[in-house]
């Protein structure tokens, strides 16, 4: 009888145990992804800028023009046709509107066509918001500012963009 009891006490202590640790009881985790690192370096040897969640990287192309990457907030390419982009010249006295094309292999690039008249003192303005809201996602349409001057020029034409 007693041997019962001693096997019945250890029983009832080792379910107790079980039901009380963590390990047992607790869900399983869901899984996540793993966290990734906000990253600013500079993929095609640009100035990088924040809007938003948005990355732009903007590198001189030649005299007369300014590539523009788009990228997210952990420097995945967005394609440009996803943001209403304004951009502007402002020197001394004059704030002129640019044009831009998108680039037809890399839908993340657009082309910013410069006007041969400026001053040494330029500054460029962009805009960018989203054109339609993503969830968890900061977007912006308060412009972002940078001098002409600061905007390296693409190495030996060619960027390593990807």
């Amino acid at each position: 009888m007693r041997n019962i009891f001693k096997a019945t006490i250890t029983c009832v202590f080792l379910l107790s145990h079980l039901a009380l640790s963590p390990s047992i009881n607790a869900e399983e985790p869901k899984h996540q992804k793993p966290k990734r690192v906000h990253q600013h370096d500079a993929k095609a040897n640009g100035k990088v800028l924040m809007s938003g969640d948005t990355h732009l990287e903007l590198v001189r192309s030649g005299e007369d023009g300014v590539h523009i990457y788009f990228s997210d907030k952990f420097r995945e390419p967005m394609k440009a046709d996803l943001f209403d982009i304004k951009i502007h010249l402002n020197s001394k006295e004059k704030n002129v509107p640019l044009t831009y094309t998108i680039d037809t292999e890399e839908s993340n690039k657009i082309l910013v066509a410069l006007p041969s008249e400026r001053d040494s003192a330029s500054e460029l303005e962009i805009s960018a918001p989203l054109k339609v809201a993503q969830k968890a996602y900061v977007s912006v349409a308060n412009p972002v500012k940078v001098q002409l001057a600061e905007v390296p020029a693409q190495p030996n034409g060619h960027g390593n963009h990807h």
